[in-house]
């Protein structure tokens, strides 16, 4: 995305702000860009950290978690299906060599 700043002011604004000209990717460009996201979310980041997570303690990171995140937003997230070591990192786990 390429951002131009033009030299007439924008409604209402200032002399010293100028108006900025977006000219986002075409949607065709969007979507594949957001496609290659998932993926790379789905094959590195979210299987890397599933990884590393089953090779520590649970108990240790359910205690770390609990000491760190409210428990309304824990139950936020289990409301939702979401893992809450997905969502926080804890100590434990954020000292642990990912792949």
């Amino acid at each position: 995305m390429t951002v131009k700043t033009t030299k007439r002011a924008a409604v209402g604004a200032t002399p010293a702000t100028a108006a900025l000209i977006l000219n986002p990717p075409s949607p065709a460009r969007q979507v594949r860009f957001y496609q290659l996201l998932v993926a790379a979310r789905t094959q590195w980041f979210t299987d890397a950290l599933s990884n590393a997570l089953s090779q520590l303690e649970q108990k240790v990171v359910k205690d770390q978690i609990g000491e760190y995140v409210p428990e309304d937003v824990q139950r936020i997230l289990a409301a939702a299906g979401l893992r809450d070591e997905h969502v926080f990192p804890s100590p434990l786990s954020s000292r642990k060599n990912l792949p």
